[in-house]
């Protein structure tokens, strides 16, 4: 009895040393806590919350300690039944740092509190704590002052996590007696963010010193800059191919300041002699009187004004344009002091674009000759190649001047081109008075359609009128040698394509079935007469008055039903 009362009380003394080392512990982690939470003030609730718990621990493993010691022997009574390594247990979960227990010979742990399972890992049991140390030099420095000093308080190094990545840990060492064995106790405490925290904070200091220098030279420098500014701002002001001034920012106007390019402009001998002789900018400066007005509103409301074009005088009364770009100078309370902005001349340019419209308004007009106008534009806008439409519903008409070959062997080429430029421009003037797109002309044939490129439901009935004038039409161009000259004109109705063909010379021009029977109704029609298909005949027979021909053969078709247009209803 007397010896297991001995061994108890050996048990209790190694227990009340590694009790101490916890709250030694405690009060180093104490410490650490309050430096962090006076220095940085980062994460200050829960830094408070830990510091708490550790109080509240510590305070809890002195009270035990103390009871231990006052009542000792009546915990050894009580304890005699109870296993000495469930009362080291006991104490070493009630702690929230982590522990381990590891044999003094091969290091291996034979015990891990719950704080130091869940900061390490299960798999650390009966391994060496030295594969825990991530630095070698921290486990032979360990081991080195551990042998001299028989303990290590407080010292700093790298571990690995349960899942195996690095933290820093805050470690105490000590020898301790259990069972009558020597085994090493080692208690950690993760100070990870603490860590971050103070690298954070190096890498801040490191920065905002880095910073204050550049500041410092940025300052010099900015200094020297504007120091060369004016200087700079002093030469262009002066060698400034553009003019560039100061004037008052009242109505009608004067100049406080200009250079010597705005007196060339104006066709001045010196600045001086500008700003003196003018003491109306409204009247003599600009042409229309309004344009000051106009560039002082500008200003009031946009604070500044761009490429404000203007036609001016100057000094010996010509009239040339110019562009401003100006702002409003203020002073702090707003008010506006004077206007401040630079003058170039763009007579030349204004010239120029003057030209370059003309000769855009006459390509316009050449290509409209060629395309239509909605095709024209798409050509235009869009960033295509080819054109290419399909319509369902169009009416095609083919003209062709009877026995013209004959006419032609007995005049001149001049006058064979005026006649046909006569004839077909009668034509074309028809063709707009119905809304119909001429399509081209073939030698003395004359091709035209309706209902394209814009879609008209009565593009038939305007076909069919415009057949019916042109045979009136043709009868004034008789001549003395074909005094009965003539056209054979044939319709279709039906579907087609309709595109633009060529690079460099446009062709609008039409493709299908429908366009080839048009031209069968022309070259199989009879002179001084419309043929019309059965298509087109449908769409007129309740306006017009058509005559039946009968079945005629159409190549490529057969036989088919044809009707002459005889007029209207």
């Amino acid at each position: 009895m007397d010896d297991t009362v001995a061994e108890l009380k050996r048990e209790i003394a190694d227990l009340r040393l590694m009790l101490q080392a916890a709250v030694e512990h405690g009060d180093v982690v104490e410490s650490i806590l309050r430096d962090e939470i006076s220095q940085r003030k980062i994460a200050q609730s829960n830094l408070q919350a830990i510091l708490s718990a550790v109080r509240r621990s510590k305070a809890d493993i002195e009270i035990m300690l103390e009871t231990m010691v006052d009542h000792g022997e009546t915990v050894i009574e009580y304890e005699l039944q109870e296993s000495q390594e469930a009362l080291f247990a006991a104490i070493a979960e009630a702690t929230p740092i982590a522990m381990l227990v590891c044999n003094k010979s091969d290091h291996r742990i034979t015990y891990a509190n719950t704080k130091a399972l869940h900061l390490l890992g299960k798999g650390i049991l009966h391994q060496s704590i030295r594969n825990c140390i991530i630095i070698d030099n921290d486990w032979q420095r360990l081991e080195a002052e551990l042998s001299a000093v028989g303990k290590v308080e407080a010292y700093e190094l790298q571990m690995y996590q349960a899942e195996g990545s690095p933290f820093w840990a805050l470690a105490s060492v000590h020898h301790l007696s259990l069972q009558g064995h020597t085994v090493v106790l080692y208690t950690l405490y993760d100070i990870t963010e603490r860590k971050r925290t103070e690298a954070r904070l190096q890498n801040s200091e490191a920065i905002l010193r880095e910073q204050a220098e550049l500041l410092e030279i940025a300052v010099e420098a900015r200094t020297l800059e504007l120091q060369a500014a004016e200087e700079k701002y002093r030469r262009i002001f002066e060698n400034a191919l553009e003019g560039i001034y100061q004037s008052t920012a009242d109505s009608p106007g004067k100049f406080l300041a200009v250079n010597p390019a705005l007196a060339r402009i104006y066709k001045y001998d010196s600045p001086d002699q500008l700003i003196a002789s003018i003491s109306d900018i409204d009247a003599q400066i600009y042409v229309d009187s309004d344009r000051r007005r106009q560039f002082i509103e500008s200003i009031c409301t946009n604070e500044r004004i761009t490429n404000f074009e203007s036609e001016v005088y100057c000094r010996d009364g010509c009239k040339i344009w110019i562009t401003e770009n100006a702002k409003a100078v203020r002073d702090e309370q707003g008010n506006i002091l004077f206007y401040e902005g630079s003058v170039q001349d763009i007579t030349a340019k204004r010239m120029a674009e003057s030209a370059l419209r003309q000769e855009q308004a006459k390509s316009e007009r050449l290509l409209l000759n060629i395309l239509p106008k909605t095709v024209a534009e798409r050509l235009k806008s869009e960033q295509i190649s080819m054109i290419a439409d399909s319509y369902s519903d169009v009416s095609i008409l083919f003209a062709d001047i009877v026995e013209f070959t004959a006419v032609a062997s007995r005049i001149s080429p001049k006058e064979l081109v005026g006649l046909l430029n006569r004839i077909f421009s009668a034509f074309d003037t028809l063709a707009e008075k119905y809304h119909l797109e001429k399509i081209k002309t073939i030698g003395d044939e004359y091709m035209v359609v309706g209902g394209l490129p814009d879609p008209n439901p009565y593009h038939a009935q305007a076909i069919a009128d415009m057949a019916l004038d042109m045979q009136q039409v043709i009868k004034q161009f008789h001549t003395k040698h074909h005094p009965t000259m003539n056209l054979r004109i044939g319709i279709n109705t039906g579907s087609v394509v309709a595109g633009v063909i060529g690079q460099t010379k446009f062709s609008f021009d039409l493709w299908g079935d429908a366009v080839n029977l048009a031209s069968r109704m022309e070259t199989q029609g009879e002179p001084g007469r419309i043929q019309v298909s059965e298509m087109t005949y449908l769409r007129l027979r309740d306006q017009f008055h058509c005559t039946r021909r009968g079945l005629i053969p159409i190549k490529g078709k057969g036989e088919m039903p044809t009707y002459w247009l005889e007029g209207r209803k």
